[in-house]
């Protein structure tokens, strides 16, 4: 996905959320060395079974434990949705039921920042049509460069 590509109304939205994020850690380089540090883990922090991962600046917390095959799962469904714009279009039979197991597992998760910004890792907001959160998208799996796109964005 390229910020430069989001209609107006998805830039501001999205620049808010993650300015609220900057405030609970303190700037714009804090939040971008959270995400660096994050990468930098050779597991996935999401993998941890306690729920819970604390870093320089911040502290992650999520409500279920993570499972390695949901999580390769979930990043293969992440990037078929950014090809297709769906997480189930044209897939198999086999793994559409895997989809959609990742899906059912995924859907009660919800990620904390800082014990005060909390987010659903799946985006049911819209009936039929579940997305993978663009807060998740941008702190787990886009370029770093997506986020300081984000952030340097200026509303008119």
């Amino acid at each position: 996905m390229n910020f430069k590509d989001l209609q107006k109304e998805q830039k501001e939205k999205l620049h808010d959320s993650l300015m609220k994020l900057v405030e609970k850690l303190g700037s714009k380089n804090s939040f971008l060395s959270f995400i660096e540090e994050l990468r930098q883990k050779t597991t996935n922090p999401l993998l941890n079974k306690y729920t819970k991962h604390s870093f320089d600046k911040a502290t992650l917390e999520w409500n279920k434990v993570i499972y390695e095959d949901t999580l390769k799962h979930l990043f293969d469904s992440i990037k078929r949705e950014e090809a297709n714009g769906d997480i189930i279009s044209g897939i198999n039979p086999k793994e559409y039921k895997n989809t959609m197991n990742m899906m059912k597992t995924l859907k009660p998760v919800n990620i904390t920042i800082c014990d005060t910004l909390t987010f659903p890792l799946l985006d049911t907001s819209k009936p039929k049509e579940t997305k993978v959160s663009i807060l998740f998208k941008i702190i787990f799996f886009y370029n770093i460069s997506f986020a300081k796109d984000v952030l340097a964005y200026e509303k008119e």
